[in-house]
């Protein structure tokens, strides 16, 4: 499955085989503002996509990772260890344990959108001159969270960057490998940089970051923040069930453009630990495209919402997952099917040195008219490896390879992607 994913990349990568093509480069174009593709690309790098980005980032990643990171210290704790980080012994903070997540992650997206220029290089062959290229997105991000007893502190930020895709297959594949390290050092600089775009012909660059603070109120962890591209982030969770939800306020608390909630990995009991698995079920909605705007500020028309609900069966006997996705806006329809099989201990990985999981389903799309997109059903697949880190017989960190093609995640992102093809690399380090 991973090797298809592998033969997909370089398919995309294939145009250069006609003869003088590699002579068209997009330093010699011009994208040709006005059609859908080049609106569809745009929209890929604006706020919208940025801010998703940057919350999914946080939920998927950096929390589990700093709730993981305290369960463990607190247990070293309890064993006279200290911790990771050490506990306090003396004062008003006697007895708590400092604890926390640094997470790093990139994604380069091969063929989100499909873009018309017009090549006017003199030694592009005439047939190329008018030509459709794809675009290639790499979205990076590094994220933080910590917590001293009860109170603690969360950041992550996000930086989206588009490219068109150049005829010869090495520049392709190099600006591929490039661009998430351009992007790695530019994550530093969101904090001062805030949200921001900058559109320059058939290349742009969006960023955005969160950042707030969190709060153990014994039944519920609370976190509020407020994001770079004004709205404020609010989320809550509960550990003894798995009860969660987060979303994004904006024109001051009036509109909930983009939401979460749900239950998610909840056990049931023995029946757990005797193959049944465990159980998430969730609503997400996320911006599709753009509110239109007036020369005022005013919002004239509210753009269209993906409105989905998802329940998932975990780990069924230690090897299996299904999930099942159903669509409630723009349109009803079943949104995705999958069922995947993992090495046992993927969910909760331990001493083994690699883990790994291979998934294959279905997503259905609705019909986009803003992105001037029909709708359909595409394969789904992803497969996956996770290499843990043990520390002082700890497990101190996680390294994970991931690759997708029409993942439903990946399309909640950016959800004109049709048959685009995805890796991500993540490294989360507990501190």
């Amino acid at each position: 499955m991973i090797a298809l994913l592998l033969m997909s990349i370089l398919a995309l990568t294939s145009s250069a085989r006609a003869q003088g093509i590699e002579d068209c480069l997009n330093d010699d174009s011009y994208p040709l503002a006005g059609t859908s593709g080049y609106a569809n690309g745009l929209d890929a790098l604006r706020i919208n996509a940025a801010t998703y980005n940057a919350t999914a980032f946080a939920e998927r990643s950096i929390f589990p990772a700093a709730i993981e990171a305290m369960k463990a210290d607190e247990k070293a704790g309890e064993d006279g260890d200290g911790g990771m980080l050490g506990a306090t012994k003396q004062g008003p903070f006697s007895g708590w344990d400092p604890g926390g997540a640094l997470v790093y992650e990139v994604n380069q997206t091969y063929g989100v959108a499909r873009v018309p220029v017009w090549q006017y290089s003199p030694d592009c062959p005439a047939e190329y001159r008018v030509a459709t290229r794809p675009m290639d997105l790499t979205s990076a991000n590094l994220g933080a969270a910590g917590r001293y007893g009860r109170v603690g502190f969360f950041f992550s930020s996000a930086i989206v960057y588009g490219n068109l895709g150049e005829p010869a297959r090495s520049q392709r594949i190099a600006l591929g490998v490039v661009m998430p390290v351009v992007a790695t050092y530019a994550l530093a600089t969101t904090p001062f940089s805030g949200n921001s775009q900058v559109i320059q012909g058939s290349t742009a660059w969006a960023t955005d970051f969160i950042g707030g603070v969190s709060a153990d109120l014994e039944l519920v962890e609370v976190r509020a923040g407020y994001t770079a591209s004004s709205g404020w982030y609010l989320s809550a969770g509960e550990q003894r069930i798995g009860l969660f939800g987060n979303t994004v306020a904006r024109d001051g608390f009036s509109r909930f453009d983009q939401f979460a909630a749900g239950a998610k990995r909840v056990k049931w009991g023995e029946l757990s630990d005797k193959g049944v698995g465990r159980s998430t079920l969730f609503a997400r909605q996320v911006p599709m495209g753009e509110a239109e705007v007036d020369e005022g500020g005013e919002r004239v028309t509210i753009a269209d919402k993906l409105l989905t609900g998802h329940v998932r069966q975990d780990d069924i006997m230690g090897r299996f997952d299904i999930a099942f996705g159903y669509a409630f806006k723009p349109t009803t329809s079943v949104h995705d099917v999958e069922a995947a099989v993992h090495s046992r201990g993927f969910s909760d990985p331990g001493a083994n040195p690699v883990y790994w999981r291979i998934a294959a389903g279905m997503v259905q799309l609705p019909t986009q008219h803003y992105y001037g997109l029909d709708g359909g059903t595409f394969l789904s697949v992803r497969g996956e490896v996770l290499a843990p880190l043990q520390i002082r017989d700890r497990h101190a960190a996680d390294l994970a390879f991931t690759l997708m093609l029409n993942d439903e995640e990946q399309l909640a992102v950016f959800p004109f992607a049709y048959n685009a093809v995805t890796w991500r690399l993540n490294v989360t380090g507990r501190l």
